[in-house]
């Protein structure tokens, strides 16, 4: 499938951008040997450059690691190298849409796999000049263009723009700007000026999650020390520290505070050659989690009730929601106890019989909200059962018995018979 093809293009991507041995196993026949892509690509990308200004480095790079090297079904059916999706405005330089399923990654950095419609073009080249338009008619991608002589920051500025959601992106694409020597095809002379530090923090995470900040100092900011500070009740502190790459890029953990819910206020620091580099400020909401309890069945016209725990939200407002038309509703209000747990009243039923989908919810100081998952409540019609009998019968005669149950419509109903 165009699935399981994608996964083991990106599993042999991801042995060269993270350092692994390169393709432990040959490449299937759908595959582009890395020569190949670069003989196949590296003209396009420079047409691109050309027109747009996008360094053909990353444009490569982009669409090694956007197609699985060639291999992936957007790219072999529908000549999409970029994974660049279909919108309200369609591109001139598409014809029409291919959807397939692709793995995103949501504000926690969890990845999951969806359905997408992405732009189709008619041949591969059109799809590197879309490349090219998409990036520079985008506002959230201006900045980029500002460093079309440093392919490195130009990415970083593209991946804080918004164009992928996976949080290593940006590094992936310069491990394999690096990998695969596809610098010297820009078209543009490097950037000599002085080293600038770049980010692109983590700024939610759940409690005990791994949190990163990624980032970049370039130009010339290979094989520099930089460490993560934080914000104690004594000033900053320096926390993890580390090498930045060959190129400048780094990723370092945010681990202060980790197991514990609340917000933590971080900066980056760099040693470059003309001194100490130092981020602007971020901070890092890590948030606990919701945990509900079964709901018990209950009568029609008496009182469900939704407990749970929601550690580390003591005294913080959480409400019951229900689902109605696709839509989650606030149903009932409370207060987390002080030992974390909450109890709810849940109505939903007093004049119905039936089953709602319910749920917890808070917004958090930092005014983020969390959800637990969601439960189903019951509620039932007060059953009364009565029967008859025929009376006595002679031994080999057949017998009935008969009667109603009030409140329990179309349910299955059974004898019983006391022996001994």
């Amino acid at each position: 499938s165009d699935m399981s093809l994608l996964r083991r293009a990106t599993a042999l991507l991801l042995a060269v951008v993270m350092g692994a041995a390169v393709f432990a196993s040959p490449l299937t026949a759908h595959a582009l040997s890395a020569a190949d892509f670069i003989a196949k690509t590296y003209a396009w990308a420079q047409s691109e450059e050309r027109t747009y200004g996008v360094p053909a480095s990353v444009a490569m790079a982009q669409s090694m690691l956007e197609s699985g090297m060639g291999e992936s079904g957007l790219t072999t059916k529908a000549n999409n190298w970029f994974g660049i999706k279909c919108s309200s405005t369609a591109s001139p330089h598409q014809n029409g849409c291919h959807t397939v399923q692709t793995i995103e990654y949501d504000a926690n950095g969890n990845a999951y796999t969806t359905t997408a419609k992405f732009r189709k073009y008619d041949t591969s080249e059109l799809s590197f000049i879309d490349h090219g338009r998409f990036l520079s008619i985008s506002s959230r991608y201006a900045k980029a263009f500002n460093y079309t002589n440093n392919p490195d920051r130009f990415i970083y500025e593209v991946h804080m723009g918004g164009y992928a959601t996976d949080p290593l992106y940006a590094n992936k694409v310069i491990n394999l700007m690096e990998r695969y020597s596809l610098y010297q095809y820009n078209l543009t002379e490097p950037s000599t000026s002085a080293s600038e530090l770049v980010i692109r923090p983590a700024t939610r995470a759940n409690v005990g999650a791994t949190a990163n900040v990624t980032g970049l100092l370039s130009p010339g900011g290979g094989g520099r020390a930089v460490w993560t500070q934080v914000m104690t009740p004594s000033g900053w502190s320096t926390r993890q520290k580390a090498t930045t790459g060959t190129r400048g890029q780094f990723s370092l953990p945010l681990t202060y505070g980790a197991n514990s819910v609340g917000v933590q206020q971080y900066r980056v620091q760099a040693a470059s050659a003309q001194g100490t580099e130092t981020s602007a400020e971020f901070t890092v909401d890590r948030l606990g989690v919701i945990r509900v309890d079964s709901v018990a069945s209950v009568l029609v016209g008496q009182t469900a009730r939704l407990t749970g725990t929601a550690t580390g939200y003591a005294g913080r407002a959480i409400t019951a929601e229900s689902l109605s038309s696709g839509d989650w509703k606030v149903h009932a209000s409370g207060t987390v106890a002080a030992d974390g747990s909450f109890d709810l009243p849940l109505t939903l039923g007093n004049s119905a019989g039936g089953a709602w989908s319910v749920r917890a919810a808070l917004t958090t100081g930092s005014g983020a909200k969390i959800t637990s998952s969601q439960v189903q409540a019951q509620w039932t019609y007060p059953v009364t059962l009565t029967a008859s009998a025929a009376g006595s019968k002679l031994v080999g005669q057949d017998t009935n018995t008969w009667g109603t149950a009030t409140g329990a419509p179309n349910v299955e109903v059974w004898t019983e018979v006391q022996v001994g």
